[in-house]
């Protein structure tokens, strides 16, 4: 590990030996007895000691020749942390005694000496990298002041901090490049090594953390394409570290925000848009400083602040339009114009300089030296001004390229052929085993590491933000004075309204045994025949309870009332309102155009309320929810419809089973609100019964006959809407119910229900055929997307996946599978975590991984065409852009399924663990004593997706 601190001895001249220089009392020659640095802003020296006759010069003495040696702390224990200490506090009055009392103050530990290499790599860290990495290197620098003092107590740390001091020499000595790159690799290679090896408290520590931010610092200087990997490294491991002193977290925070403000555009539109919308405040705290500064650093750091920000409208106006910025571009030509380049703090305007002339010139990709204040050395030499502050060179050199080089500097391939993707290094172990190639994609699974680490509904689930969700609450108040518009539907509601039907019901409503009286409007509402047959269900599952019934309610008055105040006609709209909104997008096999609430079944539609009363950004429809959660279960899975003999014949009229088809969508809305809003105990039951009860009512209906007929060789007359809607409806929920078999696959650890081979169905069609709100719209759509001549047509899910598995797949054939949509794709991305776990349990291996990597392989071409040609406008997959949404539209949008690339980078990661193990030596078989490390995952049917989330997190935080 001293290739990089042996590089920095070979020329004298190249850097200032001796020692580091820290601010604050710790400065030059501090470290030559031995004695660690001692920050002035994380170590307070102890009350002074008065003493009387003399006593204060024999203190100086014993100081003098102090000789006092103290314990080395632990190898995790916080620097800083000493010993208490007991001052003394002597009365002027003297015929009092010396009172004692105890001090809050602490003695730092002693360090051993270091080396001459280190001190000499540390020392030119912190005479020319320090200084340009904050802004007001004259008032605080935590690289000096904590990294460093941080460096001498951590191996690795202080390792990295010689290879960025070698990187930075290799600027004007190349030849120092080499040893720069081997011992790089050697540090991420511990990293990974910890990762597998080591438990939480040693990877996830203060010490990984500032690892990480330093390697950063090198990767601005390099201009290394691994700058993306490492920034989503930071960005994971800065939000799961657990307790550490105050100062030093405030200080990584805020490089950690530093980096992930200049740095998130460069990997993707996407993530650059996300990051620069958000409250800038959230990023800009590196520029804000606690200590008094004088007029002119005050207003450099005010005009600094408002470059970055006009700096970001510029990069947002860029990639959302083709309009020019012209007046931004002057604002901050003007703001920048106020800045002295000779004044210290200006080098980090480099960025805002740098978006302004990659705005007038794409062609730019480093700011002129001339003309630019930012690239002004101010008297220092070999400084990184430049990549400190990184440029957003996507401005100018196109946003999607996640592999861009971050830094202006020249790009360097490493000497070294070290995989910045992967797995802990086990090359002498797997010499033969063929890794798949440098994903494409960042190494990072937000989506899924957040849905296996939260629980409900919208934590988990794509329901759109707090504001879209309030702004849906806003909306459906304003139109529930009216009752909610179903054009094509409001026939059948005109017919159901009669006074002899309602004043029967009415009547019945009213002997509720208080006295609160029914509201009028329920009079003329046509939902109001719905309200009181859910109120009978109620009633019934409540009175009646067989034995294990999972109901505990006591029917009551007082029950009566709550249960005809939450399904009241007017929260029956509301609720259906947050179900469209909110939750179809992720879960959509109800068809919206043709849905009347009003001929629905009761079941499915308590159901359907439930789900969007959990949905709802109001705390009280959320809690009120939850006490009809086992009514609707039980409810649901006794209805008569579910359980009846449901043989579909193979004729050409399957609308006519819609009732039953709404059994199974009311059963499967149950499964999924319990085993994101249930209790422990509902989600294993759900898990364990009522699902494994709703894949065998589906396979009693015949799986195969969820197809469509070739609707497009039909004339507009020929063309029953009703029954495509029917159709696809049925194969979507068949789909949905594959894929909810599949999530317990992956997250719970569950032995799969399900086999693709049964999935003889049709895939879904094109969302702007299902979503079409007339049948005119319907049938043209069909035309324009599923054209006779269309493979759809003659394509199954099972033949699709059986073609993702084979060792070559023709170019015509990957792109009709990426014209499937994101729906499709989403479901083979799963089926292969199906086929990962039948591998990884099985007991013969002589079926290998060949056909799972087939899939992997020719999925991820699949998703590159798909992601190429699909856009909004142009699409019949996605109809509204994200950025473009609305309270009447936010039903059209596609929900968390858009992640299904996580899916299957997780697949791939699986799939990479499971071949180094299968390589591991087994001298023996294993006894029953012993226990067997699994690769995966070790513990079945498990509620909690907690081993899940370990395994996301493990992956995510060491693939450098």
């Amino acid at each position: 590990m001293q290739a990089a601190e042996n590089a920095l001895n070979v020329e004298s001249s190249a850097t200032r030996f001796g020692s580091i220089r820290f601010s604050g009392v710790a400065q030059r020659g501090k470290l030559r007895d031995g004695f660690g640095p001692q920050p002035q802003s994380s170590i307070v020296t102890p009350a002074r000691i008065r003493w009387k006759n003399g006593q204060q010069e024999h203190v100086k003495q014993v100081k003098k020749n102090h000789d006092v040696s103290m314990d080395r702390p632990e190898p995790h224990q916080a620097f800083g942390a000493g010993l208490d200490l007991v001052g003394l506090d002597v009365s002027d009055n003297k015929s009092i005694d010396c009172e004692v009392r105890t001090l809050p103050e602490t003695i730092p530990y002693w360090i051993a000496p270091m080396g001459h290499q280190s001190r000499m790599s540390m020392s030119h860290f912190a005479e020319h990298v320090a200084p340009v990495m904050v802004v007001l290197d004259h008032v605080a620098n935590g690289y000096r002041d904590i990294i460093l003092p941080l460096a001498c107590d951590n191996d690795l740390l202080r390792q990295a901090v010689s290879v960025v001091a070698t990187q930075h020499l290799a600027l004007s000595h190349p030849s120092y490049q080499a040893a720069a790159d081997k011992s790089r690799a050697a540090i991420i290679s511990q990293l990974r090594h910890e990762s597998f090896q080591a438990t939480s408290d040693l990877v996830f520590n203060r010490g990984t953390w500032a690892t990480i931010i330093v390697l950063l610092v090198g990767e601005t200087i390099t201009g290394s394409s691994e700058y993306g990997h490492l920034l989503q490294t930071l960005s994971c491991l800065s939000q799961n570290v657990g307790h550490i002193d105050s100062s030093t977290k405030h200080f990584l925070t805020q490089q950690t925000h530093m980096f992930e403000f200049l740095g998130q555009p460069l990997l993707g539109e996407a993530q650059g848009i996300n990051a620069l919308r958000l409250p800038l405040e959230n990023y800009l705290d590196w520029i804000h400083y606690d200590v008094p500064t004088d007029p002119g650093d005050e207003t450099l750091l005010l005009n600094l602040r408002m470059a970055f920000i006009k700096a970001s409208h510029i990069y947002l106006g860029r990639v959302s339009s083709d309009e020019t910025q012209w007046e931004l571009l002057e604002s901050l030509k003007q703001l920048v114009s106020q800045i002295d380049p000779q004044q210290v703090g200006s080098h980090a305007l480099v960025w805002g300089v740098f978006c302004f002339y990659s705005t007038l010139n794409p062609d730019i990709t480093a700011p002129p030296s001339d003309s630019a204040p930012a690239t002004a050395s101010s008297g220092r030499s070999h400084t990184v001004p430049s990549a400190s502050f990184i440029p957003f060179d996507v401005l100018g050199q196109g946003l999607g390229n996640s592999s861009s080089s971050p830094g202006i500097f020249p790009k360097r391939k490493s000497t070294l052929d070290v995989p910045s993707l992967g797995w802990p290094d086990y090359a002498q172990l797997a010499t033969e085993v063929q890794f798949m190639d440098q994903l494409n994609c960042a190494y990072s699974l937000p989506f899924l590491e957040r849905f296996t680490r939260n629980t409900g509904l919208v934590s988990s689930f794509d329901c759109g933000t707090q504001e879209q969700r309030e702004d849906i609450a806003s909306a459906l108040e304003f139109e529930n004075v009216d009752p909610l518009r179903y054009p094509s539907n409001a026939h059948l509601q005109a017919g159901l309204t009669g006074p002899p039907m309602l004043s029967l019901i009415f009547k019945e409503l009213s002997d509720t045994g208080s006295d609160k009286p029914i509201p009028e409007s329920w009079f003329s509402d046509s939902l109001s025949l719905k309200t009181h047959e859910i109120l009978l269900l109620v009633e019934e599952v409540v009175t009646v309870k067989p034995r294990n019934s999972p109901v505990t309610l006591q029917w009551s008055p007082a029950l009566k009332d709550a249960c005809l105040k939450f399904f009241s006609p007017v929260n029956l709209r509301k609720y259906l309102g947050f179900y469209w909104a909110l939750w179809h997008p992720n879960v959509n096999f109800v068809h919206r155009p043709s849905f009347d609430p009003v001929s629905a079944k009761p079941a499915l539609l308590a159901a359907m309320a439930l789900m969007g009363a959990s949905v709802s950004p109001n705390l009280p429809d959320n809690e009120d929810a939850r006490m009809w959660l086992n009514c609707v279960e039980e409810i649901v899975f006794i209805d008569d419809d579910f359980n009846s003999d449901m043989n579909y014949p193979a004729a050409k009229n399957v609308a006519i089973h819609r009732p039953k088809l709404q059994a199974l969508q009311a059963a499967y809305i149950v499964c999924l609100y319990q085993n994101w809003e249930g209790s422990d105990n509902s989600k294993s039951r759900v898990r364990r019964f009522r699902f494994a009860t709703l894949v065998s009512t589906a396979r009693d209906i015949g799986i195969t006959t969820a197809t469509h007929l070739n609707y497009s060789m039909l004339v507009r007359a020929d063309f029953q809407w009703k029954e495509f809607a029917a159709r696809e409806e049925l194969i979507r929920l068949f789909t949905w119910i594959f894929l909810l078999d599949t999530a317990f696959v992956i997250f719970n650890n569950l032995p799969p229900r399900m086999v693709f081979k049964e999935m003889n169905i049709h895939m879904a069609a094109p969302e702007a055929c299902f979503q079409a709100e007339t049948a005119d719209s319907c049938h043209q759509m069909i035309q324009l997307y599923l054209p006779p001549e269309s493979t759809y047509w003659e394509m199954s899910f099972r033949q699709t996946f059986e073609a993702l598995s084979q060792p070559e797949m023709p170019s015509c054939l990957k792109y009709s599978i990426s014209s499937l949509g994101l729906l499709n794709l989403f479901a083979l991305a799963s089926a292969i975590h199906s086929q990962i776990f039948q591998y990884h349990n099985s007991i013969n291996k002589c079926q290998n991984l060949t056909s799972v990597r087939n899939a992997l392989s020719n999925w991820d071409t699949v998703w590159q065409v798909f992601s190429s040609t699909s856009w909004s406008g142009m699409s019949p997959h996605i109809l509204v852009e994200e950025n473009d949404i609305s309270p009447s539209n936010m039903w059209k949008r596609n929900g968390f399924y858009r992640f299904c690339s996580e899916y299957w980078l997780l697949a791939n990661l699986m799939a990479d663990r499971l071949s180094l193990h299968e390589l591991l030596p087994r001298d023996s078989p294993t006894l029953l004593s012993e226990s067997v490390l699994e690769p995966i995952l070790s513990k079945y049917d498990q509620t909690s997706m907690r081993q899940v989330n370990d395994l996301i997190m493990g992956f995510q935080t060491f693939q450098i």
